[in-house]
């Protein structure tokens, strides 16, 4: 039987952006469903609270986890794929590999202190590229989940709860990659850890490092090395 993986974007990232992946997973065998995060669907205010976004996150997933599985998370994805485990049993995905997950953030006090203190209404513009994002701005208080569930994670002292694969460049403009594997490993989570470097994007806009799903941001042969790295980790697992 195929082996289903999940897909889960990041923040304000749109489902399309996330297609070029799923169709190379499909190609290998595997049958990939694509999780829609709180918040960038058709409620944007589904996120203005922690509470209901957890909830909202939770329903999706209770939607997709039936047979085995496995799952690929982005970013805030791959908080929220975190925290869900935590709290939830069975059925656990088969193994999961998060892509540039947003569990260590640069600078986390500073950022957090800082939209602590702006007007919760507040848009800043997205850097995100405009072919993968969802909103061209975000609210302050968007950012504010992100970094709440970050802190939420950094407390959790348990292993991972799956066999895990971590993929992040190490010139990430958002993940503290180095801080992220530092505390992993002497925390003893159990996850293996890549810094996979794309030294290819030199020149091109801020963020581009973050990218770690999109084949606009891989050479073609590189891309193909990601995806089979990827099957590679489901198959052993």
């Amino acid at each position: 039987m195929p082996l289903k993986i999940i897909i889960i974007h990041g923040l304000n990232n749109n489902m399309n952006s996330f297609i070029p992946l799923a169709h190379s997973l499909k190609a290998l065998g595997y049958v990939p469903e694509m999780l829609c995060l709180p918040g960038h669907g058709s409620n944007r205010e589904e996120t203005r609270h922690i509470k209901t976004a957890t909830e909202n996150f939770d329903r999706s997933m209770e939607k997709l986890i039936q047979g085995p599985y496995a799952v690929i998370a982005f970013s805030q994805g791959a908080l929220y794929l975190q925290l869900w485990l935590e709290k939830n049993k069975l059925p656990l995905p088969k193994a999961q590999v998060l892509l540039a997950p947003a569990l260590f953030i640069r600078h986390l006090m500073k950022l957090d202190m800082l939209m602590s203190k702006l007007p919760s209404f507040m848009f800043i513009p997205s850097p995100m590229p405009r072919k993968l994002r969802r909103y061209n701005s975000l609210n302050i208080w968007e950012y504010r989940t992100l970094f709440n569930k970050a802190k939420e994670f950094q407390k959790i002292n348990t292993p991972m709860k799956i066999p895990t694969l971590i993929l992040v460049d190490p010139r990430d403009e958002l993940v503290d990659a180095q801080n992220m594997k530092s505390v992993l490993d002497n925390r003893q989570s159990g996850a293996q850890i890549e810094f996979y470097e794309r030294k290819y994007l030199q020149g091109r806009r801020p963020g581009k490092y973050h990218i770690l799903f999109h084949p606009d941001y891989f050479t073609p042969d590189d891309w193909d090395h990601f995806i089979a790295k990827i099957s590679c980790f489901f198959s052993v697992e």
